[in-house]
């Protein structure tokens, strides 16, 4: 009887031992409550978390993780210790932080309620004369954050992404910008129809907020080993089978437009022209929420880094059509 009790403290203690050498050293972030991507309520930490501690463990480092509102957790992250603040996008790259390899994609969109009846054809009107929400702490991607600023007398700043899905629950505003699958998971808790997309940005990554100093050099080297050339992830990116393009409202304009109707009609393509002020069809296209824009000159161009032109002038009173470089101008 001793015997086997000897044989059975022997293997506690193994087990014990082998549980305290499987990870070699851990690794210190801060986060913030952002369900599905980060969660401290979630069984895996948010699906975000979960990615990038999984492919820490390989390297047999575990994570550790501490859940803060946005802004207390960038300002933790300075603390020695801790490696940075995740999941941010690259926008978020506070002094003294460098952003790490792509850790992977998110959403990000205009959206609104499913009871919503509006029509949202017209972008120029839905952010003019509605109220949109976003989330204070955040910093946009700066192609999103020029579309922000440009409407700035519509947009209502809140909190974080809950306070955001209950205002547009309750309808003290009419739309918000954010991740879909941040209002998506709400509405599930809640047993709320899902949100809708009006109208969706381009994915942007989401990375490391890694504090560039001395203690994290090495750590930083290893990030850029297992993410640098990891296979990118899948993209959630999806539009409507339609063209959208604006156009600047100025009587010559006529023409042209006509012209780049009977170009796509030919082509058996859908399209929606929508007039806009002067630039903010521009704004719009590099966001990547509209898909061309008619402008009178193509000069200055070069500091809306998502932008091309199509045509140099397509013969026709010298306007010229700008298009996004990531897609063939059309939706189909």
């Amino acid at each position: 009887m001793l015997t086997r009790f000897y044989y059975f403290m022997v293997l506690v203690f193994s087990s014990l031992a082998a549980a305290n050498t499987t990870y070699q050293e851990t690794w210190k972030i801060t986060s913030l409550e952002a369900p599905p991507y980060a969660s401290s309520t979630m069984a895996n930490g948010g699906d975000a978390i979960a990615l990038l501690r999984d492919t820490l463990a390989k390297k047999s480092i575990n994570l550790e993780v501490e859940y803060l509102p946005w802004q207390d957790a960038i300002k933790k992250a300075r603390l020695s210790g801790y490696l940075g603040y995740y999941p941010a996008w690259p926008s978020e790259m506070m002094p003294g932080f460098v952003a790490s390899p792509t850790i992977l994609n998110s959403q990000l969109a205009v959206i609104t309620t499913q009871s919503n009846p509006q029509d949202f054809e017209n972008l120029e009107q839905l952010f003019n004369e509605h109220k949109v929400g976003v989330v204070e702490p955040y910093i946009y991607p700066g192609v999103v954050e020029q579309v922000i600023q440009s409407y700035a007398g519509s947009i209502v700043q809140t909190a974080n992404d809950e306070e955001l899905f209950h205002l547009m629950q309750t309808k003290q505003i009419n739309f918000a910008i954010t991740a879909p699958k941040v209002l998506n998971y709400f509405a599930e808790q809640q047993n709320l129809p899902e949100p809708k997309i009006v109208s969706q940005f381009t994915d942007f990554p989401l990375v490391i907020g890694i504090r560039n100093d001395a203690e994290n050099k090495a750590k930083i080297a290893l990030l850029n080993d297992l993410f640098t050339d990891a296979k990118p992830s899948a993209t959630n990116y999806s539009r409507p089978k339609k063209l959208l393009l604006t156009y600047i409202d100025i009587p010559r304009v006529a023409p042209f437009k006509a012209l780049m109707s009977d170009v796509y009609n030919d082509l058996n393509i859908k399209v929606q022209m929508q007039a806009t002020p002067s630039r903010r069809g521009v704004l719009l296209l590099n966001a990547g929420i509209v898909d061309g824009d008619i402008v009178r000159s193509q000069s200055n161009m070069r500091k809306f880094e998502n932008i091309i032109v199509v045509e140099p002038s397509l013969g026709v009173i010298n306007l010229v059509l700008l298009c996004r470089k990531s897609l063939q101008c059309d939706r189909d």
